[in-house]
């Protein structure tokens, strides 16, 4: 039945395209206007920096900031909570990235790699202030609504998931961290992760596209399942807005799933996405109350 379904969707999408070359080019021309000027410009050197600061000899002084501000609330340990804090500074995908990395350096086992992939994959400060709060709502209490309810939610969600009874995984062997290797890592790394951000981004703006010529009166509900920021731009409220951050979008979830790699993203993530979104809804009603 998926497989029936998942041919489905192409064949639409491939008769969307063919019955109209124009819209088709129009749709990728404007996702990829969006992906060349807007996004990857935004992403590629909070990415590279972040990723730097995580594999050199910064790291330890990260993780000790992180541990103060992350550790307790969110149950999570001095390593982890460092997720944390790159996810909310850089935004999607960076909490999967760290997690990956725990996981494979074998610093965290299988349970707490998936707990993590679910918590910490998080929308970063500076879309949601610039872009979402000033940008759509000329408001920079709006972006402090949506990002208070991102970190409330998140909150919820770290006491709902309880860290796993396993016993500590053994460290495999790794080359003791430097400035010129994490700065060439970390830059490799981030563009490669903005290449795949691009290149989803101008995937899912097409099926968007395509969706919203035959369901004109779901523009917002359409956006904010496939893909951040068109999902962001169409919000009538601030609270959906903050639902929209919350879920991500499909684009954003197929970025984790290959910034993953093999590791996967688990079972968790994509029920603790949902219920993330739910979350930053209600949170946003909140928040907005207090804050606009």
């Amino acid at each position: 039945m998926t497989g029936l379904l998942w041919g489905a969707a192409a064949l639409f999408l491939f008769w969307a395209a063919l019955s109209d070359p124009a819209g088709a080019a129009a749709s990728v021309s404007a996702s990829w206007e969006t992906a060349t000027c807007r996004l990857l410009p935004s992403l590629f050197i909070p990415a590279a920096l972040t990723g730097f600061v995580f594999e050199s000899p910064l790291r330890d002084p990260a993780k000790r900031i992180a541990r103060l501000l992350f550790s307790k609330p969110f149950r999570l340990p001095e390593e982890q909570s460092c997720a944390m804090l790159f996810a909310l500074v850089c935004g999607y995908p960076m909490g999967i990235k760290i997690a990956v990395s725990l996981y494979k350096e074998g610093r965290i086992g299988r349970g707490d790699y998936e707990r993590l992939t679910a918590l910490t994959n998080l929308c970063g400060a500076g879309f949601i202030f610039s872009y979402a709060g000033s940008g759509i709502f000329g408001s920079a209490r709006a972006g402090a609504a949506i990002f208070a309810a991102q970190l409330a939610s998140a909150l919820v969600i770290s006491r709902i998931l309880k860290p796993a009874e396993e016993p500590p995984p053994v460290p495999v062997g790794k080359t003791a961290p430097s400035y010129s290797r994490g700065l060439v890592k970390a830059v490799r790394q981030a563009a490669s992760a903005t290449a795949y951000a691009g290149a989803f981004v101008i995937f899912f703006g097409f099926v968007r596209d395509t969706l919203c010529r035959f369901f004109g009166g779901a523009v917002f509900w359409i956006s904010a399942a496939l893909e951040l920021s068109n999902g962001a731009a169409e919000a009538p409220a601030v609270s959906l807005c903050a639902a929209a951050v919350g879920w991500g979008g499909l684009s954003v979830h197929a970025q984790s799933a290959a910034a993953a790699g093999d590791a996967g993203l688990g079972r968790k993530y994509i029920p603790v996405k949902l219920l993330n979104a739910v979350l930053c809804w209600g949170f946003g009603e909140v928040f907005c109350r207090i804050l606009l």
